[in-house]
């Protein structure tokens, strides 16, 4: 049974052998520990993966504000009326704040990462959660939706800029201009500003909301043309391609490269006999094609993600003809964002490095805060987007035309379809990048207002260059905190207080947390069952190493047990290898496997445990469709190339010969 007594009980021994050397007296560990196996034996898993987790955020707000004070949570009762930190693990708390709450003046490091370690260990186990938690994630999901406000302009038809729905002159701004200026369209519809403005809705001053629309202007613009299909940093031709994940709307079998829907939607920007074809003579000589007329469109699928145990990630499956031009306009944005001046230096898509290392220093110096949000993808409106892109309607054109409107509910019976006000789902692929560059936009204004700056192009580039952004994941100058989080009210996000940062020395922003300049992000155990296959061994291996490479050695060794009889064909590796196997700070080790010497290859191998994909790939309908998919791969002349489309994909361990290391 996976979540066995004995199993958790392994792990509670396991865990309270790694933090001893935090404890002054060890009785007080003993005490913790039967607490602790107590509440596991009534409660189970929930006690370490839910429970002990909430806590943990609580403990790392008291950190930031530099005093403790009661949350009312369970394992959290004071020790008396004189001593409020809690009795369960008091030895430590004691070590870190006074009897009165009030954080010390030199609080031990070591101290903090082990009552994290042990209340966060566990807060990613891979585990199915509750149904009723699953229902609520949906239930949430509809009463967002909601909330947020019907944009202006028409999202559901086929032309964004419909004089017919829009009418002539398009009110679009979050904020009352100064001036009369209009912006033209080829289509001869017209965007200006409203008089229903930002400031009226949220109370802010119509300076900050003229801020952020100036802001979002100029960036907006600096953009450029996204009807140049052209990449800025190579100068080559950008084309679409499809993600790695599922589609909502193709059967088995089919390929991805033929496109059985194409709605007027998606045609009046993206014509099919130029974006869905190789050639253009092909397009009458395949009538399965469906023209999905006017305002139909396919829908997404709503599914869940396991995520935690304590809820699940709510995910949209894509259609096929939207996720494949989606691909495309998210090259066009990451080429852009490189070369973007005002950008650039706020955004860097492929690494979190920047926001890491920022987190990490301004621990220690305080100069910035880290700001994360709560639904952010589901939060950022319709409304929001087409106010920050309005002077870059090639854009809002585009991106209309590739967006789902309409999701359907696999999950459950909650509701049905849906017709979405939000500007995105998370599964679209280009959720993180636009919400990126919103996030960025928002900041950058906040900035300026606390400094009293004009929203000028060298003032936007100069404060650019002082904010980090990584999806929601935002870092910010301390001196601006109270303003970016204003404004993302302002706009309908939700800034999430148990992730948000701001005083004190804790900081916490893309996976890494950090006190005083040190690095207190916990290791976690991810696999709690007995002889895991394929997969999620593999995950377990990973775990067992991530654990000893950070020192909690007998974590590692709970990990590791779970393995059984797998570990004795897995080689011992050194810490910087990447070869499967476990690693060690003596060095490798391959003693205990069995080897041989291949004749015919001239080497030494090992019979060992590696990981096979296995991908299903499915040889599709006879057609143009494979040359189509030869083309936009274009696969290298040196290597076999097949087409077809993975159906589906997996990996399982197999036992074989194989070379470990190259002969010298």
């Amino acid at each position: 049974m996976t979540n066995s007594l004995s199993i958790l009980s392994g792990y509670v021994d396991a865990m309270f052998k790694d933090i001893a050397f935090a404890y002054r007296v060890p009785r007080h560990m003993k005490r913790d520990k039967q607490r602790l196996l107590h509440e596991v034996a009534h409660h189970g898993l929930e006690i370490l993966a839910v429970v002990l987790p909430s806590i943990a955020k609580h403990f790392d707000k008291c950190l930031s504000e530099e005093l403790y004070t009661p949350s009312g949570l369970p394992l959290s009762r004071s020790v008396n009326r004189r001593v409020v930190v809690p009795a369960f693990m008091q030895d430590l708390y004691l070590q870190l704040f006074h009897s009165d709450g009030s954080l010390r003046d030199c609080p031990d490091v070591n101290v903090i990462l082990a009552i994290r370690q042990a209340l966060k260990g566990l807060s990613k186990v891979k585990q199915q959660c509750r149904k009723d938690r699953i229902s609520n994630e949906v239930v949430n999901f509809i009463n967002i939706e909601a909330s947020i406000p019907t944009p202006a302009l028409n999202w559901e038809g086929v032309d964004l800029y419909d004089h017919r729905i829009c009418g002539d002159s398009i009110d679009i701004g979050f904020c009352v201009s100064s001036s009369s200026e209009e912006l033209s369209r080829d289509q001869g519809s017209r965007l200006r500003c409203t008089e229903s403005s930002l400031d009226d809705k949220s109370g802010l001053e119509p300076r900050f909301a003229n801020t952020l629309q100036t802001v979002s202007d100029i960036v907006a613009s600096s953009m450029g043309d996204f009807y140049t299909e052209q990449c800025e940093v190579t100068g080559e031709l950008l084309i679409p391609k499809h993600g790695r994940g599922r589609v909502s709307n193709r059967p088995k079998g089919v390929s991805k490269y033929s496109f059985y829907e194409w709605p007027d939607k998606l045609d009046f920007v993206f014509p099919y006999d130029y974006y869905a074809v190789h050639d253009s003579g092909l397009v009458d000589s395949n009538p399965r094609v469906t023209r999905l007329p006017g305002e139909y469109s396919s829908p997404s699928k709503l599914i869940a993600v396991p995520k935690t145990l304590k809820g699940p990630r709510l995910i949209a499956s894509e259609p096929s003809q939207n996720q494949w031009i989606q691909q495309l306009m998210l090259k066009q944005i990451n080429s852009k964002v490189k070369v973007n001046k005002y950008l650039n230096k706020a955004i860097k898509f492929e690494s979190q490095e920047q926001n890491a290392s920022l987190a990490l220093t301004s621990s220690h110096s305080g100069s910035h805060a880290t700001i994360d949000l709560s639904s952010a993808s589901d939060r950022f409106s319709l409304w929001t987007l087409e106010r920050m892109f309005r002077k870059n309607p090639t854009f809002l054109e585009r991106f209309h035309a590739c967006r789902t409107s309409v999701i359907k509910n696999e999950i459950d019976d909650n509701f049905d379809v849906l017709t979405l006000k939000k500007a995105f789902s998370q599964g679209n692929a280009l959720t993180f990048p636009v919400q990126s560059i919103g996030y960025t936009i928002i900041c950058i204004a906040a900035v300026l207002e606390t400094r009293n700056l004009r929203a000028t192009p060298r003032n936007i580039e100069n404060v650019g260059s002082q904010v980090s952004v990584y999806g929601d994941d935002m870092i910010v100058p301390i001196d601006s905190f109270d303003s970016v989080c204003t404004l993302l009210e302002a706009v309908g996000l939700k800034v999430n207080p148990d992730k948000t940062f701001q005083r004190g020395k804790f900081r916490e922003s893309c996976g890494t947390d950090a006190f005083d300049g040190v690095i207190v992000t916990p290791s976690y155990v991810k696999i709690l069952s007995k002889h895991p296959r394929h997969e999620t061994a593999v995950s377990a291996i990973e775990s067992s190493n991530n654990l000893i490479s950070n020192g909690w050695w007998h974590l590692a060794n709970f990990q590791e047990s779970l393995l059984g009889s797998l570990t004795k064909r897995l080689p011992i590796i050194a810490q910087h290898e990447q070869i499967l196997g476990l690693k060690s700070f003596s060095g490798r080790s391959t003693s205990h496997l069995r080897t041989r010497y291949s004749p015919d290859l001239h080497r030494l191998e090992y019979n060992v445990e590696t990981l096979v994909a296995k991908p299903k790939v499915v040889d599709h309908e006879l057609g143009t469709s494979h040359f189509f998919q030869w083309q936009v791969e274009k696969p290298s002349i040196d290597l076999l190339w097949v087409s077809g489309v993975i159906d589906s994909s997996s990996a399982v361990m197999r036992r074989g010969w194989k070379p470990l290391y190259e002969s010298k």
